[in-house]
């Protein structure tokens, strides 16, 4: 949606050929604060999920900090609690540049100030490589650790085919849609990055919005199922409406 809202208001307008301010920008281009509340909340989901499989695997027993269900709603309102808290300082911070000009299009990289823009997506990295390095280690473990009695070798198996399966997907796509741009982003900064090597970057991240959706779509039976039958209630005709279509038909 933040790429969607921001490509269109460039496609509609010139905005290379004008300049605005950082809180104009804030005002009338809702990407902006998308941006700061999608990226974070993409990578959060990662890391959680991450978390998760770690302490599932890890942990013979479940752990009292583990995430269930009863406990579910505390780390979400945590995750969004950090992810408002940053959200006001940006809205702060942004109030107070009233006297820099940046170009109309209203790139994040020209609203933020430089260190916050810094900041926000070096964390954003350093979440998503801890994502992945608890996910190898949890891995690694189902793996490596030997496991001697048969009732304790099942719960591992169950707990490879449920947990590990349906998190190497998200962190996959997840590293690779929020983590490489993130990256890119910060050593862009300090460093001239070839234009060739970022469109590659762009792309991929692209390729990979879409890339999970259709692996869920193709993977889960019952997805592909639902869409069957919403294509074929919108294409059959009810027998009471036909019946009133004939009925008008003989009236006339």
């Amino acid at each position: 949606m933040s790429y969607l809202c921001g490509n269109i208001a460039r496609m509609v307008n010139d905005c290379t050929m004008h300049l605005t301010t950082p809180w104009m920008c804030l005002i009338g281009h809702p990407q902006v604060t998308l941006f700061a509340v999608c990226e974070p909340a993409s990578t959060a989901g990662m890391f959680l999920m991450a978390l998760d499989c770690s302490i599932t695997v890890i942990c013979l027993k479940p752990a009292k900090w583990s995430i269930m269900k009863k406990n579910v709603n505390c780390f979400i309102i945590i995750t969004f609690s950090c992810i408002a808290i940053g959200v006001v300082t940006m809205w702060m911070m942004v109030f107070f540049r009233t006297q820099t000009n940046v170009l109309a299009c209203c790139y994040f990289e020209d609203v933020l100030p430089f260190h916050m823009y810094v900041a926000n997506y070096v964390i954003l990295s350093l979440f998503g490589y801890c994502s992945v390095i608890l996910f190898l280690v949890s891995f690694i473990s189902l793996h490596v650790r030997k496991v001697h009695s048969e009732a304790v070798r099942l719960i591992r198996m169950k707990r490879q085919n449920i947990v590990v399966k349906q998190t190497i997907s998200l962190v996959t796509f997840g590293f690779v849609v929020q983590t490489v741009p993130s990256t890119a982003a910060v050593v862009g900064v300090y460093h001239s990055v070839e234009a060739f090597l970022l469109d590659i970057i762009w792309t991929v991240c692209i390729i990979s919005y879409s890339a999970y959706a259709v692996f869920l779509f193709c993977k889960r039976k019952d997805l592909r199922n639902n869409l069957y039958k919403m294509i074929r209630a919108n294409h059959q005709i009810e027998p009471e409406t036909l019946t009133n279509n004939m009925s008008t038909v003989v009236k006339i």
